[in-house]
């Protein structure tokens, strides 16, 4: 089975994380998922903690999310549930993510431009309580 169809197979079957090498001629082919657990639990945990505190927090770096269609330009289509887990965590907390500045997107790939895939990863997350 080629990449395409098992790509759509483990998306109806509501898994969020794949990883897929399609056969070769009569050699089997490779088809990994995983139910994204490790990342709801982390983002179980972090909520309740954040929660929990009444401090004032701000986290920043490489959150590894796409909040939205606009802050992807190339490769596979924007998913909604990609950035679920942080969008339920500053919808839970009253969060806040900082603008941008200069440029939107903070990850590329760097290939050709034909190819060339541009995100926002890496952001500035903070709760209410905290002021530049």
């Amino acid at each position: 089975m080629d990449s395409a169809r098992m790509g759509n197979l483990w998306r109806k079957l509501g898994f969020v994380n794949a990883i897929v090498v399609s056969s070769v001629g009569m050699a089997g082919g490779l088809f990994l998922i995983t139910s994204g657990l490790a990342k709801k639990i982390f983002w179980a945990q972090f909520t309740s903690e954040v929660m929990t505190k009444g401090r004032i927090w701000a986290c920043i770096g490489d959150l590894n999310y796409v909040l939205s269609v606009e802050e992807k330009l190339g490769g596979s289509n924007f998913q909604t549930y990609d950035g679920s887990g942080l969008r339920e965590f500053l919808f839970q907390t009253v969060s806040m993510d900082v603008d941008y500045s200069r440029g939107m997107f903070t990850w590329t790939d760097r290939r050709d431009l034909e190819h060339l895939v541009k995100k926002r990863l890496d952001r500035v997350v903070y709760n209410p309580h905290w002021t530049v």
